[in-house]
Formats: structure tokens, C-alpha cells, sequence
């Protein structure tokens, strides 16, 4: 369950990537601002990961899970009914920081209910969860857009939310909490994380090529989209799934020397 929430919820974040231009026609403006919808989604998204983190160390794992879904749903249905560019941007930001919670909360999740013996494994679940929902969103959003409206399937993806949601009481349960910090001592050490210089190495080291693969795919889809190829949005579904050998590098961080150590940190 919590691999198939960790693929929708994050997915939610890249739905829109690759259907820019079906935006930009429905607002009537540039696609180059209709772009602005997928940036804002990432940068939200990366504040709102940090935001909930500290979180799930104070707060019921259900309940924070089934938050983000709900948020999520509301805000993903809605996105497509209003008229304004600006109040559309302002709806998707919502939409991605109620998203964020749930794959935040369910790494942390794995970490503490799973035995060191299969930790290894299930870390690699979670972080392949995370490839897939991106490389599963945005080809099932793109292809489904070109046989409907990109408003239809938003409501088609939140959906599919809402029918996953309905088995959390079954199969996502209270993890056992030994922390004793407060809120805003578990954020200051959150913080004080930034200044420690592996922290810094591991998140360059993961920033960097993930900086460069979403900067070189935005400007691909653009490129693609316009003159001389003019490739649909199915045929640029379908061209995503290549990215799926990502999954591969997940598989290869099982091995990873001394994995309780990086999940510590």
C-alpha cells in the first residue's frame, strides 16, 4: 500500500509536464507560461518534503497520510474548473504540498516499522515507488489527454486516489514513536542536518543529475512539441516510459555500505 501511494501522491507532482501545451491552450497564454505549472509543482514540492518530515515524528502516520490524500484529491479535482491562470498555479501548489506528506511520512514510515535485515529492500521499494510514479503520471496523464480534456483525467488521476485511500485503515497502522523532541526542536535538528558536510555530499550528489534530467526533459517535450516534429502528447507518453530503467539505480542503492547509517541521516 504504501508503494502504490507513494506512486500516485508523487506522481501528482509531475502530471504536468508533459500535457503544457493542452494548458496553455485552455488559459489562452504561451506555453512557456503554462510551463510554470510543472516549476512551481517542483519547488513546492521540495519545501513541502521538508515541512512534513519533522512532522512525522509528532503526528499519527494515518492521519498525516490520509491528510495529504484528501488535500490532494480536493485540490487535483478542482484545478481544472477555474479560469484564471494565477488562481490555477495557486490551486496545483496546493495540491503538490498536500501531496508531499504522504511519500515524506511514508519513507520515514518504512525506516522505523521494517526489521535492519530487509530494510535494504524495502528502501529500495520506496525510492523505486517514487520513479515509477513519475514516469507512470506522466504517461498516463499524457496519453488519456489526447483521447479527452487534461481536466478530465486530473479528475480520472484523483480518482484513482480516492479508491486507494479507502484501504489505508486496513493496511497503514500508528508506528511506535520514541521521540520525545517538540516540534521545533525536531525542525531545528532538521536544519542543523544542512550543515553537516555528508548531508551536503549525498544531497549534491542526488540534486545535480536530478537538476539536469528534469532541465533537459522540460526543454525535450518543448522542443518536441513544436515545429518541425509536432509529436503528440501519446507519442511523448510513450517516449516516458523509457525512463523506467531508473528503477535499475534504485536496485542498486540496496547495496548501498551500511544502509541504516543513510536512513539515520
Amino acid at each position: 500500500m504504501s508503494f502504490v501511494l507513494i506512486v500516485l501522491l508523487v506522481g501528482s507532482v509531475y502530471i504536468s509536464q508533459l500535457i503544457s501545451q493542452e494548458i496553455a491552450q485552455s488559459f489562452n497564454i504561451n506555453i512557456l507560461e503554462a510551463r510554470l505549472v510543472f516549476s512551481l509543482s517542483c519547488f513546492c514540492y521540495a519545501i513541502s518534503f521538508f515541512i512534513y518530515r519533522p512532522l512525522s515524528d509528532q503526528i499519527s502516520t494515518p492521519l498525516l497520510v490520509n491528510f495529504g490524500c484528501i488535500g490532494t484529491i480536493f485540490y487535483l479535482s478542482i484545478s481544472g474548473f477555474v479560469q484564471s491562470f494565477k488562481l490555477h498555479l495557486f490551486i496545483i501548489s496546493l495540491t503538490v504540498f498536500f501531496a508531499a506528506s504522504v511519500p515524506a511520512v511514508l519513507f520515514a514510515y518504512t525506516a522505523k516499522t521494517t526489521p535492519n535485515k530487509q530494510l535494504p529492500q524495502k528502501i529500495e521499494l520506496i525510492i523505486s515507488a517514487s520513479t515509477v510514479g513519475m514516469i507512470f503520471s506522466r504517461s498516463f496523464i499524457a496519453i488519456l489527454t489526447d483521447y479527452s480534456s487534461w481536466q478530465f483525467v486530473f479528475m480520472i488521476y484523483a480518482t484513482l486516489i480516492f479508491c486507494t485511500c479507502l484501504f489505508i485503515p486496513y493496511s497503514i497502522k500508528n508506528a511506535a514513536n520514541n521521540h520525545k523532541l517538540s516540534i521545533i526542536q525536531a525542525y531545528l535538528n532538521a536544519t542543523q542536518l544542512l550543515l553537516h558536510k555528508t548531508i551536503i555530499v549525498f544531497l549534491l550528489v542526488g540534486f545535480i543529475p536530478f537538476f539536469i534530467y528534469l532541465g533537459i526533459s522540460s526543454f525535450l517535450i518543448f522542443y518536441l512539441k513544436e515545429a518541425p516534429y509536432h509529436l503528440s502528447s501519446t507519442t511523448l507518453g510513450w517516449l516516458n516510459f523509457a525512463g523506467i530503467i531508473a528503477v535499475i539505480g534504485a536496485t542498486i542503492t540496496s547495496n548501498y555500505p551500511n544502509p541504516s547509517k543513510a536512513t539515520t541521516y
